[in-house]
């Protein structure tokens, strides 16, 4: 039997894109609710990787777990397959680097963002802190007669 048609036998594609898209709708949700609860900027992405994590947990899952009329089974043919194995711990891998590489402690050329805020920047010409800037207008009305307001 071809690797696809065991990946289809054992419903490994309908349930990676199930997960796939329940995954993406809750990630935009709590894209838009952890803010709104002011959670850490750092919540979300654990949040991202640990769904990221549980995508090859689940495909390992169905792979080896099969849905009978009878109830829950294990697949006996699940342990030769040491590359299904490997592919989930690649995935995993994979999920790991993206979250650690994204953190701006590990990124390269980049420091980490400072506790204490800097001093705001001092003015670099000579003016007087106590003068106003006065532009005129541009007079956008059809009417010529309110010249007057925009000079």
């Amino acid at each position: 039997m071809s690797l696809i048609a065991e990946l289809q036998r054992r419903k490994v594609f309908k349930v990676g894109a199930t997960y796939l898209v329940v995954a993406w709708l809750a990630v935009q949700a709590a894209s838009i609710a952890f803010p709104a609860f002011d959670a850490p900027a750092w919540a979300l992405r654990v949040f991202i990787l640990l769904t990221m994590l549980g995508f090859p947990i689940v495909m390992l899952l169905t792979w080896v777990i099969d849905l009978t009329p009878e109830g829950v089974k294990v697949d006996p043919d699940v342990s030769s397959n040491k590359g299904v194995y490997v592919g989930a711990a690649l995935l995993m891998a994979l999920a790991l680097s993206w979250y650690f590489y994204g953190q701006p402690a590990f990124r390269k050329g980049e420091s980490a963002p400072s506790v204490v805020p800097a001093a705001p920047p001092k003015p670099t010409h000579g003016a007087d802190s106590h003068s106003i800037a006065v532009l005129p207008f541009v007079n956008m009305s059809d009417d010529k007669e309110n010249e007057y307001f925009s000079e």
